[in-house]
């Protein structure tokens, strides 16, 4: 990406100064400056200073649609710049859930081996994403939860309606989502695994998006166990709102930390070996997959390749969910 950059920013160097030092209108290349002779040629100077203007503004004119082709391009590989317009990037609902594009992309899903913390399910392969897709920037917050289910499960309600909701099992979420998808527009459903990994990670490949550490003034994490190596920090014992703390780098909150996300996979403790493209985990299991760690999780449960599982009947005050929208 810092090369896109540099690849605009000197097209646009070249391009405004072509166009501003140029002799030629870039709509009428036939139109080319003449010399006026003076002090006999006033009239020239005149008709001079009237051709140079209409020349500034055709030239303007031009500068502007490069700009908007080169933005295009960009965002083609990236609708997450901040060049990006947000119609192409973000979607919100009327249910208040905002929703960031994620591009396209491959990566390295699983753990190196020499990853503290790691675990035997967590094996390195690559996966590629071949669409891009909608992740809600937040986990389902219990204002959201209340408004389509009528009624609020989570342990920690005091927490407020801006809060993750949790204590909802995956027959649960399958449920909210039923009625979510009835009354809007688009098809919801839960992130697969893969899809999770990929947007926590937003183009890294440490444990966490912040690098080899994370603090519990990044993240709602129990900061007396931080991964070996790392400095400690808080326990603060439970929920808190989300998008308190800082995003990672395409714009999700609380990747790490706050509560776990239930996933659509079934849980299968062995990865494949050999490159994947979209995978959707086993057609049939026991366990559901949960990611992404919580208040009460250490360091090590937070990081990006880490996996737990459930039954899909069975709710814990440390478990919520995200959502992803297709179009």
């Amino acid at each position: 990406m810092k090369t896109i950059k540099i690849i605009i920013i000197l097209l646009i160097i070249c391009q405004t100064a072509t166009l501003i030092f140029a002799d030629t209108d870039p709509a009428n290349p036939a139109k080319t400056k003449k010399p006026c002779g003076f002090p006999d040629d006033m009239n020239c100077f005149e008709n001079r200073q009237i051709a140079d203007a209409e020349m500034v503004n055709a030239n303007y004119k031009a500068l502007l649609e490069r700009i908007q082709e080169l933005t295009q391009i960009v965002c083609s590989y990236n609708p997450n710049h901040k060049i990006c317009p947000d119609t192409q990037r973000i979607f919100r609902n009327s249910l208040g859930m905002t929703f960031m594009r994620i591009p396209a992309g491959t990566f390295m899903m699983g753990s190196p081996e020499d990853e503290p913390g790691r675990q035997n399910d967590e094996t390195l392969h690559q996966v590629t994403i071949t669409k891009d897709f909608f992740m809600q920037t937040t986990e389902v917050t219990q204002g959201q939860w209340k408004q389509v289910m009528g009624s609020n499960p989570s342990y920690f309600s005091n927490c407020g309606e801006n809060c993750p909701v949790e204590r909802v099992s995956w027959n649960d979420a399958q449920e909210f989502i039923e009625k979510v998808n009835n009354n809007n527009g688009g098809t919801y459903r839960l992130p697969t695994e893969a899809e999770w990994e990929y947007s926590a990670r937003a183009g890294t490949q440490t444990p966490f998006f912040s690098g080899e550490c994370i603090s519990s003034e990044q993240v709602n994490y129990n900061g007396i166990y931080p991964l070996s190596g790392c400095p400690k920090g808080e326990d603060r014992g439970k929920t808190t709102p989300v998008a308190l703390f800082q995003p990672n780098t395409w714009g999700l909150y609380d990747m790490h930390g706050n509560v776990w996300n239930w996933c659509q996979d079934w849980y299968s403790p062995n990865y494949p070996i050999e490159p994947v493209s979209d995978p959707k985990g086993p057609s049939s299991g026991t366990l559901k997959v949960r990611r992404g760690g919580s208040f009460v999780s250490n360091a090590s449960d937070n990081r990006c390749a880490k996996r737990r599982n459930s039954l899909p009947e069975i709710s814990y005050s440390y478990v919520g969910l995200r959502l992803v929208y297709s179009p």
